[in-house]
């Protein structure tokens, strides 16, 4: 490696002195109330989103967080410049809503931008080879560097059926790009993914939000906090976070006082002991 391109080796930091901020993927089919659990009642106090939802159905259930609408991804990436700069404030937590739109208007972006260079050539709606490499890249790029930012962050998504090796079905994020590819991208960067859906109790007229913390095939998610279980039924962010909050994930742990010594237990002999006892028995 030529010396112009070494680094400076990171530190190495204890895992009880880390405190890590939380990223949390939230999907679903449209309508289950995605939306409502990040940005409602308890829930985020910023929302960045590129739906057209402009925040109603938050504000209809208790939300009372700020809200940027983006109209296409150029403002979307204004209003992240702006949200890392601290322009925004410092809320505790950031909706982004959602993967699946904000991709959408990142391959609208590209599309104006090579019609734009190839009138001519080029159709306003095809994407050309090379457009695929670059969204899919362009999306792992961005999720990397936002989940890399030492803030508190859920995504919405919604989802979508992906075919396995094997030939079975998997639902995860939708996310296009190599056959799921992206998905499992975004899915890792995650410390949390839940799975939301609606469920109809039998002789009740009452509707049920259930997430799934654990996965449930053919439906993938995860928790790392190990503080979710395996479901959560009408839950919000706020009452989430409450659970994560309460298990301690990432507070580094009391420091223990040093118990005193057990007369029961034998030491391990000093270094004059055990020279001493070689002496004798040489």
């Amino acid at each position: 490696m030529p010396a112009s391109a070494r680094r400076k080796a990171p530190t190495a930091v204890a895992l009880d002195e880390e405190i890590p901020s939380i990223n949390m993927l939230l999907y679903g089919k449209s309508g289950v109330g995605k939306t409502v659990f990040a940005a409602g009642r308890g829930g985020a106090q910023l929302t960045i989103s590129c739906e057209k939802d402009k925040g109603m159905s938050a504000k209809r259930q208790g939300g009372t967080g700020k809200y940027i609408r983006c109209a296409d991804y150029e403002d979307f990436l204004a209003a992240i410049e702006a949200w890392e700069a601290g322009r925004y404030g410092n809320p505790e937590w950031t909706a982004f809503e959602s993967l699946t739109s904000i991709q959408a208007k990142m391959i609208d972006w590209i599309l104006e931008r090579e019609f734009g260079k190839q009138p001519e050539t080029r159709k306003r709606d095809v994407l050309q080879i090379q457009d695929h490499l670059e969204y899919q890249n362009a999306t792992r790029r961005l999720l990397s560097e936002l989940c890399d930012v030492p803030r508190n962050k859920i995504f919405t998504a919604q989802d979508m059926n992906v075919e396995t090796d094997g030939g079975d079905e998997s639902v995860l994020p939708f996310l296009d790009g190599k056959k799921g590819g992206v998905a499992n991208y975004a899915c890792g960067m995650m410390t949390c993914v839940g799975y939301m859906k609606i469920l109809h109790p039998k002789g009740s007229e009452n509707i049920v939000r259930r997430t799934y913390w654990q996965p449930r095939p053919p439906y993938f998610a995860k928790d790392w906090t190990d503080s979710l279980g395996a479901y959560t039924d009408d839950l919000t962010l706020g009452d989430v976070w409450k659970r994560i909050k309460a298990t301690d994930v990432g507070k580094p742990p009391a420091r223990s006082r040093p118990r005193a010594a057990d007369p029961t237990v034998p030491r391990r002999p000093d270094a004059a002991s055990r020279r001493a006892a070689r002496a004798l028995f040489s």
